[in-house]
């Protein structure tokens, strides 16, 4: 069993999958699941000498895993204040934030811009255990960009994305937005 996990960890590890040890033990459940190990082997060997990556004083849990969120942001930068209403909104813990910028050529058409930018989001989501991780969008605003990018990732998911509705603080003088619901 230990040398069948060292060989997931190095697959990981060779294609530079994980960018911390958080993403690097997610990534390992992931992929030691999908070939058949049982929980508790897997957290043996996550508590295993031989694998110092995943040494920590806590254990994460297997359900604290699935409460970790990724959010791919198609839009402006997504400030401090708005992950917090984002946790507060969801109860997920957001792992990571991923800005795919939307600059798109008004001479060309928009459908083969949607399309080249989703085989990238793609390849991006499977470096994050593909599709069935928790993924919340962050939309462009412009509506004809926004529409076909939703529905392209929708069907590359194989169901619907949530989406962040921002709105404009009322209470602020300048432009400010903030999160009003995960839709």
């Amino acid at each position: 069993m230990i040398s069948y996990a060292w060989d997931i960890l190095r697959y990981i590890l060779d294609n530079e999958l994980a960018e911390d040890n958080l993403e690097l033990e997610r990534l390992f459940w992931f992929y030691a699941e999908k070939h058949g190990f049982r929980e508790n082997q897997i957290v043996e060997c996550l508590e295993s000498p031989d694998f110092p990556w995943f040494r920590k004083k806590k254990r994460t849990s297997r359900k604290e895993l699935e409460m970790q969120l990724f959010i791919l942001n198609f839009a402006h930068p997504i400030t401090d204040e708005q992950l917090e209403q984002i946790r507060k909104l969801t109860g997920f813990e957001i792992v990571l934030v991923k800005s795919f910028p939307v600059h798109f050529d008004t001479n060309k058409f928009f459908v083969t811009q949607v399309d080249d930018l989703v085989d990238v989001v793609s390849e991006f989501v499977k470096t994050i255990g593909g599709w069935n991780v928790d993924i919340l969008i962050n939309p462009p605003s412009l509506s004809s960009i926004a529409v076909p990018l939703l529905r392209s990732l929708d069907e590359a998911a194989g169901r619907w994305l949530p989406i962040i509705k921002l709105k404009r603080d009322e209470s602020s003088l300048g432009a400010k937005f903030i999160v009003d619901e995960i839709l």
